[in-house]
């Protein structure tokens, strides 16, 4: 945990801007594009772009790379529609959190320091659905209906950077953002998202 807040307090940043997000050309994730080296591609594409043309078949060799460390959000939901569903059910909102959680260094902060802490998950999920949004590097493990769902869900709601996180009612309707992680404790995050969850009826 103190490697990653170190880490994101080395950079610079809160929460990785789109200033330095694209769409990678081949894939579609959102890719950092911070060190420019891959051009127009992830780091997975343009690892397959460069071996594709020393392939004596001709064709690619995929060569994921990240995802070993990829968080896996245990708790959180991550289809819009269940979220719905659950939320009005049991009378919660939903938090939704739009994540790079294997590229974003303050996305993996944030998880560790507070998405696996007892803090967090002895109180939020009493009063929110928890929802992931999530557009990792290594795309293995990410259905079509999760990127097509990320990618409509991020412009619906204006997302510009990550973390981002959105609490919303029952029906999806935002009413609080929050974006970035600035290296809070658990107990004071989870205390500030509390105070700006608002009641909703079953």
């Amino acid at each position: 945990m103190r490697t990653l807040m170190l880490m994101t307090l080395l950079i610079g940043m809160v929460g990785c801007n789109s200033s330095t997000l694209s769409t990678c050309a081949e894939c579609g994730t959102t890719v950092d594009q911070s060190n420019g080296e891959n051009g127009a591609y992830c780091e997975t594409c343009a690892v397959a772009q460069k071996e594709s043309s020393t392939n004596s078949s001709g064709q690619a060799k995929a060569n994921p790379t990240g995802g070993q460390d990829q968080p896996h959000y245990q708790g959180f939901l991550r289809d819009l529609a269940a979220a719905k569903s659950q939320a009005a059910k049991e009378g919660k909102s939903i938090m939704m959190l739009f994540t790079g959680s294997d590229w974003c260094p303050p996305c993996m902060a944030l998880h560790e320091a507070v998405f696996t802490s007892e803090e967090f998950n002895s109180k939020i999920p009493e009063e929110c659905v928890l929802l992931v949004l999530d557009s990792p590097r290594d795309q293995s493990s990410t259905t079509s209906e999760e990127k097509q769902q990320y990618k409509s869900m991020a412009a619906e709601f204006g997302v510009t950077g990550v973390p981002s996180i959105f609490l919303t009612d029952a029906d999806g309707k935002p009413y609080h953002s929050q974006s970035g992680y600035g290296g809070n404790a658990a107990n004071a995050w989870v205390s500030d998202l509390l105070a700006e969850v608002k009641p909703q009826k079953k």
